[in-house]
């Protein structure tokens, strides 16, 4: 049996569903007042959180409670709330100027702040810029140990969420649509059709929450009057907020954590959606090379938003000229969350059956060593010549570092490493080929050619690399930072 593309499998689900019809009207012609598209709300979380393949649905199925029954979710939830009414209260009074929309983590313990908004906070703090948070987060204790963690209020996207449902079950809220939805799912197969109406009944009905959250952050923005918002460009749960801040004529923007794919549906979504498309103010990306891959994929932000100056670090790698001093190569494989971990196992245990070739498997550090390996199959002593790295590596060690999709790919080629795209069932780094910035392995035995080419490569030819993707003068984001605090006068 053929692996399966999940993300292909995900993309076409996603564009039937956006297809069909409620009570009559195409679901991607959905609007909340009167011209904003409100099924685009839904894309990212549809595609990443909701569409899975039947074999899936079987194996996560699991009966759920309504929110009010479950005690943990609404102690909770009344916890969020107060906070979050009470970060509400400091937010009108103290009025900072600067709203920092992320997800509820720490995993970077100087700001104790989700880490790809490192920068931001950074430049927030050093020239003592005020600023209020606003998290999604999910319904466990790290909402509690957080927030103590942090020591600062935030608003809660789930308390507004909280608060819509009180307000729903004592019947205050407007419905929008009635309860017997009228759902035409024809565009499915017979075995599809069923998963395809549960997906529509929920998110037809949690349109009437998208309105409750724009109306409530419209109100708070219109009395606190904050002079800019930041985020990173995951839109997965903040497009109410975006809607708000126009209604509110506040500036949303947004700046590139990592690399853009067909996959991101919110930002390069199908041309069926009609009316206004809710988008950033500005996006500001890491160089032209991702303007134009922006381009390329069809994205539905206009030209004009999409601006360069994202870089988060200086770049200063001067490729030079490579001495080989050992017949041996290296080559160094990431972990990704998303590969499939049968297909590239395959490439590494080909890898291994050369006795002159060493793997590094490189962890990431935001999840635990035994997670990763396990994700693959490894164990800490699965082969000799394989070696497991966990944290920093000097990555000019190695000869060539190959991979499916992840931004770490990227990262490395500006290093002027030379890198390979494994062809697996998953196609999400295929721009990495397309734009011609590594070589492609189309199986593994097919491997071992590639790796003594890669390695190979001339100097000019890594060189040309790492400037198609910085561009001639990439522009930072502290500068980009220091720009945007002159523009809106947030440093006193």
């Amino acid at each position: 049996m053929e692996p399966q593309n999940i993300f292909k499998y995900k993309l076409d689900f996603l564009n039937c569903l956006n297809k069909s019809k409620v009570n009559g009207v195409q679901l991607s012609d959905l609007k909340i007042f009167e011209k904003y598209n409100v099924w685009l709300f839904f894309q990212t979380r549809l595609f990443y959180g909701e569409i899975i393949p039947s074999e899936e649905r079987v194996k996560n199925k699991k009966e759920r409670t309504h929110i009010f029954n479950d005690l943990k979710v609404f102690t909770l939830g009344l916890f969020t709330l107060l906070f979050s009414l009470t970060a509400s209260i400091l937010f009108l009074i103290k009025r900072p100027r600067v709203v920092v929309y992320s997800v509820d983590k720490i995993n970077s313990m100087d700001y104790k702040n989700d880490t790809r908004l490192d920068a931001i906070y950074r430049f927030l703090f050093k020239n003592k810029i005020s600023f209020i948070e606003i998290f999604h987060t999910l319904w466990n204790k790290n909402i509690i140990l957080y927030s103590w963690e942090r020591k600062r209020f935030a608003i809660y996207l789930e308390a507004i969420d909280f608060c819509y449902l009180i307000f729903k079950s004592i019947k205050i809220t407007h419905r929008t649509f009635n309860k017997n939805l009228n759902i035409d799912v024809s565009l499915f197969a017979a075995n599809e059709k069923l998963f395809a109406e549960k997906l529509i009944t929920k998110y037809v009905n949690n349109i009437d929450r998208s309105i409750f959250r724009v109306k409530v952050f419209s109100w708070i923005l219109k009395l606190a009057k904050p002079r800019v918002i930041y985020a990173i460009d995951d839109a997965r749960d903040y497009f109410e907020l975006m809607l708000a801040c126009k209604f509110c004529q506040i500036p949303f923007i947004a700046f590139q954590h990592g690399h853009f794919t067909k996959y991101n549906v919110a930002w390069f979504p199908s041309k069926d959606f009609s009316g206004v498309c809710v988008g950033p103010d500005s996006i500001y990306l890491w160089s032209e090379f991702w303007k134009k891959e922006m381009i390329r994929l069809g994205t539905n932000i206009s030209d004009d938003s999409i601006k360069i100056g994202g870089m988060v670090n200086r770049i200063s790698e001067i490729i030079k000229p490579i001495v080989r001093k050992s017949s041996t190569m290296k080559v160094l494989i990431p972990y990704e969350a998303h590969a499939n971990t049968r297909e590239v196992v395959e490439y590494v245990d080909k890898l291994l059956s050369y006795p002159n070739i060493r793997v590094i498997f490189k962890l990431r550090t935001d999840r635990t060593k035994q997670e990763q390996l396990a994700h693959y199959g490894f164990s800490n002593n699965h082969h000799p010549n394989l070696t497991v790295v966990y944290g920093d590596y000097d990555y000019e060690s190695v000869d060539v570092i190959a991979g499916t999709y992840s931004t770490f790919l990227y990262d490395v080629i500006i290093k002027g490493i030379p890198v390979i795209l494994l062809n697996t069932s998953i196609d999400f780094g295929e721009g990495l080929v397309k734009n011609g910035l590594a070589d492609f392995a189309e199986s593994p035995n097919k491997i071992f050619k590639v790796v003594n080419h890669s390695r190979d490569l001339p100097q000019s030819v890594l060189i040309s690399r790492q400037k198609k993707l910085l561009g001639d003068s990439p522009v930072l984001l502290k500068d980009t930072l220091e720009m945007l605090a002159n523009k809106y006068y947030l440093i006193k």
